[in-house]
């Protein structure tokens, strides 16, 4: 008889294995990678929007104290800011002295974001404007 010889067991790992491995973790990799690219992205649009509606609430706020007459159309830059633009405009309500609002902030540079606020606004400037205001007669000594 012809003896054979035994197979003895091995501690360790094949090359297969040890390829497969690796294989499997670079794809992981790869996508937690793409994964994290797109994670940031988000994040820095969500900055981005917040940057901008809060620029827009500034400048509605500017125009309600009366630093921007509503009446008028305008637009500029943000000195703070560099790299955001707004532009305001203004149509008369059915109410005299109030103005519907619209203030639209834009980033011009880099990715471009837009964000638009709209409000009624009452001009500043008729504030405490009496004189328009008919006084009633009053007689002394009259009761009504």
């Amino acid at each position: 008889m012809i003896a054979r010889p035994t197979i003895t067991k091995r501690d360790g790992l094949t090359l297969l294995e040890v390829l497969l491995a690796m294989g499997i973790f670079l794809m992981a990799m790869t996508a937690l990678t793409r994964l994290m690219d797109i994670a940031t992205d988000a994040a820095l649009d969500a900055t981005f929007r917040s940057d901008a509606n809060r620029l827009a609430q500034s400048k509605l706020a500017e125009i309600e104290a009366g630093v921007i007459p509503p009446d008028l159309g305008a637009a500029g830059t943000f000195d703070a800011e560099p790299g955001w633009s707004w532009t305001m405009q203004s149509e008369p309500w059915s109410v005299p002295s109030l103005y519907t609002v619209n203030v639209t902030v834009s980033r011009t540079s880099g990715k471009p974001v837009s964000v638009t606020h709209s409000q009624i606004v009452y001009d500043s400037r008729q504030m405490g404007k009496s004189g328009e205001i008919a006084k009633p007669e009053s007689k002394v000594g009259a009761m009504p």
